[in-house]
């Protein structure tokens, strides 16, 4: 079986779950993946909001694949080998991703709702820097927060171990403006770990309320596919 491709759909499910109107989404992306300077990945394809909590993605490159993302179950098929797997959830896939992207909605990230309190704010050249602390009672599993500001948007976001070591940085930028959010039409994320990895997700061209193909809003697996199943 080929490598899955699962990866960050921040964008389209910001978008689709900021505004109940919204009734159909389309957006190109593309990822691209490094360890130590050396690329590792690089992913690029089509995401689909089909409506009620259904997605499809189309990867077009390296591989040629399939994700369907609904309530309780990821699908990735594989139309040239006609195989696919199957991971079954025991809580809404859809629901628990959209509760973590929901949060760039909010002026904090929503850092004050779960009890971080601003240590201390300062000016960076054109960036405000605020510096968040977490709740008392989670300082030995939680570790400070570094956000950055930008004429009203998030532009920066470094998150810290208990013991003050870096973890990651993530950074965004070309922003888009739908939905009365800004949305960021590009992100980077560093991970500090035994080796240093990037990710960069750019998106291209959302379109939203247009009226899907009809292949996509009626997508179904082939009779002939091979189905795995996985529950996690």
């Amino acid at each position: 079986m080929k490598k899955i491709y699962l990866f960050v759909i921040f964008f389209l499910l910001n978008s689709v779950y900021a505004n109940e109107e919204i009734k159909s989404a389309q957006i190109l992306f593309k990822k691209i993946v490094r360890e130590d300077k050396k690329e590792i990945d690089n992913v690029e394809g089509i995401m689909y909001f089909i409506g009620g909590e259904n997605i499809l993605i189309k990867v077009t490159k390296p591989i040629n694949q399939i994700i369907l993302i609904n309530n309780f179950t990821n699908t990735f098929y594989y139309p040239d080998e006609k195989n696919a797997v199957m991971i079954i959830y025991s809580k809404p896939v859809v629901s628990r991703t959209k509760m973590q992207f929901d949060l760039f909605g909010k002026e904090d990230m929503g850092l004050s709702d779960i009890g971080y309190k601003i240590e201390k704010s300062y000016k960076s050249n054109d960036i405000l820097i605020s510096i968040w602390t977490p709740p008392e009672k989670f300082k030995k599993q939680l570790g400070k927060v570094e956000l950055g500001m930008k004429k009203n948007k998030i532009v920066l976001n470094k998150t810290y171990s208990p013991d003050g070591k870096l973890i990651s940085i993530a950074e965004f930028d070309n922003f888009y403006y739908i939905n009365k959010i800004n949305i960021p039409g590009k992100i980077k994320t560093t991970i500090f770990d035994k080796k240093v990895k990037e990710e960069e997700v750019t998106y291209i061209d959302p379109k939203i309320n247009i009226e899907l193909p009809a292949e996509i809003k009626n997508f179904k697996l082939p009779e002939n596919t091979k189905i795995k199943e996985t529950e996690w």
